[in-house]
């Protein structure tokens, strides 16, 4: 989170709310939890994603890159492994070119409000191994096999 506000000398990201997403992390919620993918390059991180997990849906927060295109990394390592564990929505707030490869679609408020009443009590559990490098490569070359 904090690297997420780094450099934006107006954002909504600021100290009382990286605390209270840290305790709330820390009380390790049944219902609703917050999450964090980073993505390292020789030891030093260099892009991510933060946001909030409830069922089958992910709300993303907000994602950082100190190097180009480590956000997209993260994203889609971040959406294979939400995949894989049965996520049937992802929240990216906003849809712009960024978003758009990544194949991000509108939907209405009333469809917005009916996949969250529908899909918040799902019962997925994110595994560790699903938000690994190697497990997404692996998971989208399975996708994306033609013969």
């Amino acid at each position: 989170m904090t690297e997420c506000c780094l450099n934006r000398p107006n954002t909504w990201i600021n100290p009382p709310l990286i605390r209270a997403y840290t305790a709330w992390a820390a009380a390790k919620s049944d219902t609703y939890k917050p999450y964090c993918l980073s993505v390292f390059q020789d030891g030093i991180r260099i892009g991510g994603i933060y946001g909030v997990h409830m069922g089958g849906v992910f709300a993303a927060e907000s994602m950082f890159s100190r190097v180009s295109n480590a956000s997209s990394v993260a994203l889609a390592v971040l959406t294979a492994g939400l995949w894989r564990a049965g996520v049937e929505l992802i929240d990216v707030q906003f849809r712009n070119a960024h978003t758009d490869q990544f194949g991000t679609t509108e939907i209405t408020h009333a469809e917005y409000v009916d996949a969250l009443t529908r899909l918040k009590t799902k019962q997925v559990e994110l595994r560790q191994d699903y938000f690994c490098l190697d497990a997404t490569i692996s998971l989208t070359q399975s996708l994306s096999q033609t013969s």
